[in-house]
């Protein structure tokens, strides 16, 4: 009877041993799985909650009131007020360095009228001065002169024949603030952009090469002797562009998209000492929202990284890099525009992201 005993207990002990980690008996409870999403993120909940707030309203004006008057936006008055066409990006996408020497906020207007967003951002916060970007073609006089009577301030205007001569002459507006310029072409908007809160912080004029891909003797001149990183790969600026800027030529920041550029660029500049704490997503597909949240990226000396709801490349090799792991080094930011622009379910690609019911 002992012998029998004794040989069931070995039994038993060598199928335990046999069971796989984490197995159950026949007679007890599995042990629940754990569900995570696409980025990793464990759901306890119904509902995602991406990890960095939204600035964000019903449409680009709204989005732009929400991102100017952000706690950590613009609230001092007195100060200066750059203010682009809400109606096309040309003029608009030279506006960074002039935003960033003068400390501050780019709001959008109409060409034939003033939106009651801003509107509302001129009288929240009293400029002394309102400064245009573009020509008559982007802001008429008549609202040029309605910007200046409701901010009861000071206007001034920069602006060329097109988009190259607008860049040209907030270069001349900006002088000699920085040792470095950007340049990009002013077909597309996405690379411009990306390197908007550089613009910013460095107060770095971005220039633009002409139609035919080249720079005008007109840029050049205006480029001066400063360091030049040229955004996009050799389909968006020739690579006869580097050799016209020569030794000003600093180097080319391009991938084999808008994303992939926006992830170069962001990473060169956190490499280079650029704050991780201020970081902002925008959606690739319009320019709005970048445009007026670069300037607070910018304020931050922080980056902008360009997504879609199939691409967040940048965020998860960026942001999200290293998360969870010693070198993780904490990052914060924001996401500018709503969820018809970026989906919650794609800002789950952001750190600390997590589901609530």
């Amino acid at each position: 009877m002992k012998k029998r005993t004794m040989l069931a207990a070995s039994l038993a002990l060598t199928c335990a041993l046999a069971l796989p980690a984490g197995a159950a008996f026949a007679d007890e409870p599995a042990a629940p799985a754990v569900k995570t999403d696409a980025y990793g993120n464990v759901i306890t909940g119904s509902k995602p909650q991406p990890g960095w707030p939204r600035l964000a309203g019903d449409i680009a004006l709204d989005t732009m009131s929400s991102i100017v008057s952000s706690d950590a936006g613009w609230s001092v008055e007195g100060g200066t007020v750059v203010i682009a066409s809400g109606e096309g990006w040309w003029d608009a996408l030279s506006v960074s360095a002039l935003a960033g020497s003068e400390s501050a906020p780019v709001l959008l207007s109409y060409r034939d009228s003033v939106p009651q967003q801003t509107r509302d951002q001129l009288k929240r916060l009293k400029p002394a001065r309102v400064v245009i970007v573009g020509g008559e073609a982007a802001v008429s006089e008549k609202t040029a002169a309605e910007l200046a009577a409701v901010a009861g301030s000071n206007l001034k205007r920069y602006a060329g024949a097109d988009a190259v001569g607008t860049a040209e002459a907030v270069a001349e507006a900006v002088g000699n603030k920085s040792e470095y310029a950007v340049v990009a072409t002013a077909a597309t908007f996405h690379d411009a952009l990306s390197a908007a809160p550089f613009a910013y912080a460095k107060r770095a004029p971005v220039f633009f090469t002409q139609p035919d891909g080249s720079l005008s003797s007109t840029t050049l001149s205006a480029i001066g002797n400063r360091k030049v990183i040229v955004m996009g790969g050799t389909a968006a600026v020739p690579a006869s562009v580097e050799k016209q800027l020569g030794s000003r030529f600093l180097q080319r920041v391009g991938g084999a998209d808008a994303v992939a550029t926006s992830k170069l660029f962001a990473q060169k500049r956190l490499d280079e000492g650029a704050s991780r704490e201020g970081m902002g997503v925008a959606t690739a597909n319009s320019w709005y929202d970048a445009l007026t949240g670069a300037a607070l990226c910018g304020k931050q000396d922080s980056v902008l990284l360009l997504a879609t709801d199939h691409d967040t490349s940048a965020i998860t090799e960026v942001a999200r890099k290293g998360w969870n792991t010693p070198s993780w080094k904490q990052c914060s930011g924001w996401i500018f525009g709503g969820t018809a622009a970026l989906s919650d379910e794609a800002m789950m690609a952001i750190p600390a992201s997590g589901y609530t019911d």
